[in-house]
């Protein structure tokens, strides 16, 4: 393990007891983010190996959630038994299609995908990389392996940046894109 990615770790890990020590007990529900699952060794990236450490460290203490689940226990309908992480992806980037989604059906972990709508559009400055995004019809095979898909905007514009027509565009047609 580099020492990039041996940072990463163990920053997740102290995450984790930070929170133990803060709340004297892990939250019932939290929502984890990742975006990248390859060797690229960006900023946003993260091995799969490494990914798969985190998770099954995370496995020890939490039970993973479907997007769902966690609607239903944040809106009274349901009560979590145990501490629960919701797996949430974004951006979209191709390699999460060949690298974590085996992975992650394999160990029968629930997530949701956040993609662009316009993969070709998108701005590049803001997600600082040039890295493959997925195409609709790779979403659409993500979503025809279980997971959820959600909308996460157009084209990943910077949404304090833009007037209320542009704003509307990249979040109610990425939703009817998708």
């Amino acid at each position: 393990m580099n020492k990039k990615n041996y940072i990463k770790d163990l920053a997740s890990r102290l995450f984790i007891m930070l929170d133990k020590v803060i709340f004297g007990k892990p939250r019932i529900l939290t929502i984890l983010c990742y975006h990248s699952i390859s060797n690229d060794n960006t900023l946003i990236d993260i091995t799969l190996k490494s990914f798969e450490n985190q998770i099954n460290y995370l496995s020890k203490i939490y039970e993973f959630v479907s997007v769902d689940q966690a609607q239903k226990h944040l809106s009274g309908e349901i009560k979590l038994k145990k501490p629960s992480i919701l797996l949430t992806i974004d951006d979209g980037y191709q390699d999460v299609l060949d690298n974590l989604c085996p992975y992650l059906i394999r160990k029968n972990i629930p997530a949701i995908f956040f993609v662009l709508s316009d993969p070709e559009l998108a701005n590049r400055k803001e997600l600082q990389n040039e890295k493959d995004l997925l195409e609709i019809s790779d979403v659409k095979k993500i979503h025809k392996m279980g997971f959820d898909i959600g909308s996460h905007t157009n084209t990943h514009c910077n949404l304090a940046e833009v007037n209320v027509r542009v704003l509307t565009e990249e979040i109610i047609s990425s939703k009817n894109k998708l």
